[in-house]
């Protein structure tokens, strides 16, 4: 008689189940580069979610590199994350089936345009507060929104030498010398550019060399999440 083996048995019947912090995430593109890339990302951010007690959603507006290293460098004990919406929503979930902890899915839900992550232990008071008074005014890039209207005057062309001349005339300033000062042919004003419209190279170099400053630095707190607590703010 011959015997045969006994069937054998799926490996999963004898595996552990995985935990959330320990599930991988599948990524999708080709490049072995940006796969390392988005992984070190995601797992940054979960990192950060596993040293510190809170996260924050914040929101921004006119982000420039030097007010953003001072906010960094007051938060040199916490993580600030500022990622491509997708790859964070990846770290830390979209779903209850797949989210990193408990009601991070309800943060995913909250990233969409200009929004980041603040990973910190400190107490929500010193957040609020800190965030409340950030701000910070830079001036304005060509193809942002002009948030008022700003027009140029014979008294501010007066504070410019008359050698400006050439340069004023090719950023479309209509004006000319008279009594050895830059006037207006145009009366005693001129429109630079109007509320809600937008900025054209020109016009934000024109605004540079008048020292208008436009555009306002904000962080705002759009949400706090903290050990499966979620509250919007």
């Amino acid at each position: 008689l011959s015997l045969s083996p006994p069937p054998s048995l799926p490996p999963s019947l004898f595996s552990m189940p995985s935990s959330r912090r320990t599930k991988k995430v599948t990524l999708t593109q080709t490049d072995k580069k940006d796969r390392g890339h988005k992984s070190a990302v995601i797992d940054s951010i979960r990192s950060a979610l596993d040293t510190h007690t809170s996260l924050y959603v914040f929101t921004y507006t006119s982000l420039r590199s030097a007010h953003f290293q001072r906010v960094r460098r007051d938060w040199s004990d916490s993580r600030l994350f500022i990622s491509k919406n997708k790859l964070t929503q990846l770290a830390l979930g979209r779903g209850e089936e797949d989210e990193y902890r408990e009601n991070l899915r309800l943060v995913s839900a909250l990233l969409k345009g200009s929004v980041g992550l603040l990973a910190t232990s400190r107490p929500r008071e010193a957040v609020v507060e800190y965030f409340a008074g950030l701000d910070a005014t830079d001036y304005i890039r060509a193809g942002a929104a002009s948030p008022s209207t700003v027009n140029l005057t014979n008294a501010d062309l007066s504070c410019h030498p008359v050698s400006m001349l050439p340069q004023l005339k090719s950023l479309g300033v209509p004006c000319h010398v008279s009594n050895g000062k830059v006037v207006l042919l145009t009366g005693q004003e001129w429109r630079v550019v109007g509320e809600g419209r937008q900025v054209t190279a020109e016009q934000a170099k024109l605004l540079g060399i008048m020292g208008v400053k436009l555009a306002r630095f904000e962080l705002k707190i759009k949400a706090r999440w903290e050990d499966g607590d979620f509250e919007e703010m």
